[in-house]
């Protein structure tokens, strides 16, 4: 997290603020139940939508059995800022497993934002906006 971190331009967003994130994923309390499966890669492209229904959810490759923390991490990227708490009280996970999910969310926002800042500026900037959102969580 520090490496990418360090690579951010500080006048988008605060260093301390990123780490200030990450900091409180690491200080929640740990997964206590038993290992859940997880899609581990929900986004606007996975779900599958038929008459205003979910029909199927593609992509398995990131699955796993574990932390079920990691399923929230789409409430700051792809779940539009209207229906997130929504998504939240219906995945019904507590509140250490939503101070995890950020983490969860964070590693993959800080490194695509940086990583593609040249080469795919749209992924760029959507990574940033969920850099800031999951600062804003924090709040």
């Amino acid at each position: 997290m520090h490496e990418w971190t360090d690579r951010a331009d500080p006048a988008e967003v605060s260093r301390d603020a990123v780490l200030a994130v990450w900091a409180d994923a690491l200080d929640a309390p740990a997964h206590a139940g038993e290992p859940c499966w997880f899609h581990g890669d929900l986004h606007e492209g996975n779900p599958v939508v038929r008459e205003s229904r979910l029909a199927a959810v593609i992509d398995w490759g990131t699955a796993g059995r574990g932390d079920p923390a990691v399923e929230l991490n789409v409430m700051w990227g792809s779940v539009p800022e209207s229906a997130a708490q929504l998504y939240r009280d219906q995945v019904g996970l507590d509140e250490a497993a939503y101070r995890r999910a950020r983490g969860f969310a964070l590693a993959p926002a800080i490194s695509g934002w940086t990583y593609y800042h040249h080469t795919n500026p749209a992924m760029s900037r959507s990574s940033l906006d969920t850099v800031r959102k999951l600062i804003a969580s924090l709040g």
